[in-house]
């Protein structure tokens, strides 16, 4: 079993490896959802994941019911018969997963392709550094939207 968890948490992670599902995470569900997916293992409740990702359960819900929203997470619903609390035990599928963000890579090269190529890409500066210099989205969230040169948060244009 422990090899079989051990397993499951691979292919969650490596899921991380892929930039375009990070970007998509971020996007979707925020820097949260990076954690989470990262500590995934199999089926998992969402205090289980709160305890294991070091947040509170109320992020750690929040975060699942956008991937939910999405397609990217599922959920099986248990009632407690002497309480008759609801218990929710989580589950995300790689496959699913890279599916969704697939369609999504598909559906913005669609809407590229119609779209002035200034009006479609999102660019970033440092206020702190006064840079006039436009940054890309894709190099901003590489660098987790931190200026290279001095560290600040980097700003939307």
């Amino acid at each position: 079993m422990a090899k079989k968890k051990k397993k499951a948490r691979a292919e969650k992670t490596g899921l991380l490896a892929n930039r375009l599902v990070r970007q998509f995470l971020l996007q979707t569900a925020g820097e949260n959802a990076l954690k989470i997916v990262k500590e995934f293992s199999e089926e998992m409740s969402d205090e289980d994941l709160a305890r294991t990702c070091k947040l509170k359960v109320s992020d750690v819900r929040a975060v699942l019911n956008k991937l939910h929203g999405c397609g990217m997470a599922k959920y099986n619903r248990i009632k407690d018969k002497e309480t008759g609390w609801y218990s929710y035990i989580w589950n995300i599928d790689p496959d699913q997963v890279i599916k969704v963000v697939d369609g999504e890579k598909a559906r913005r090269l669609s809407s590229k392709e119609s779209a002035n190529a200034s009006e479609t890409f999102e660019f970033y500066n440092c206020e702190h550094c006064k840079s006039a210099q436009k940054i890309s989205f894709e190099i901003a969230m590489d660098s987790w939207f931190k200026c290279t040169g001095c560290g600040s948060q980097l700003s939307h244009i």
